[in-house]
């Protein structure tokens, strides 16, 4: 069973002056505190000298500080130059690596051009499919039998004309009266526009002929008689049946 080692990645010279830069940094950070330190035991030595009434011992205590002071001033300067070094050189070591990766991605992008041919290539691909696509329709039309413009037309004009007579028939029904329903709960069923026509001839009929009938079967209306004639009609009645006596006796 062999084992594997992971490989360790190459330093290279950037990385040995960026670490170089960082333990410079490092030692100057060490020499400033170690300053500050003596900065404030000379501090305290001249506090002491001046209450013993050291005059000259507390002055030269106080001529050591600020040197002191200079030195932890001038490597906080360049403390601060070494941080700005190393910061530049790790923006810059980025940098290079993302324009290695730009061109490694461009590279690869060139290749993948060249696999596909260029422009022209593309051009006549896309050439060939629609050529392609309208054989494909020729078939199709081909096969199902395409229709001429004037078998276009002829459609066109039959369904004018079937629009026009759907429409005379709707015109035509909403003017006919409905006939009576004998069960309400049914829903009346439609019937073609021939058989509703003979309906209403055969309804017009019968209502012709119950008119007729009735009229036959009316008994006549009286005339109206005057009080004069009615007096004129009873003497005459009279006079008969006195004719009829006379006759009798004789």
């Amino acid at each position: 069973m062999g084992i594997f080692f992971s490989r360790k990645p190459k330093i290279t010279a950037h990385d040995r002056a960026i670490l170089e830069l960082k333990n410079q940094r490092d030692r100057l950070t060490r020499y400033q505190n170690g300053v500050f330190n003596m900065i404030e035991k000379e501090t305290k030595m001249a506090k002491e000298l001046v209450k013993q009434g050291k005059k000259k011992q507390a002055l030269l205590a106080l001529k050591k500080k600020k040197h002191l002071e200079n030195l932890q001033a001038k490597s906080e300067g360049q403390l601060e130059n070494i941080q700005q070094m190393v910061d530049s050189i790790e923006f810059a070591i980025m940098e290079k690596k993302v324009f290695d990766s730009l061109k490694e991605g461009n590279s690869v992008l060139q290749e993948i051009h060249k696999e596909i041919g260029g422009i022209d290539a593309v051009e006549a691909l896309m050439d060939e499919t629609r050529e392609a696509i309208e054989r494909q329709e020729e078939i199709d039309n081909a096969l199902a039998g395409k229709m001429t413009a004037e078998d276009e037309e002829y459609i066109e004009s039959e369904m004018a004309k079937l629009e026009s007579e759907m429409a005379g028939d709707v015109i035509q029904i909403d003017k006919l009266p409905s006939p009576p329903q004998t069960n309400p709960e049914k829903s009346p069923v439609k019937q073609p526009q021939k058989e509703k026509e003979k309906q209403k001839q055969k309804q017009a009929q019968l209502e012709d002929d119950n008119e007729i009938v009735s009229i036959k079967h009316s008994p006549p209306k009286p005339d109206k008689v005057s009080d004069k004639s009615l007096s004129e009609d009873e003497d005459d009645d009279d006079e008969i049946l006195q004719q009829i006596e006379e006759e009798d006796t004789k």
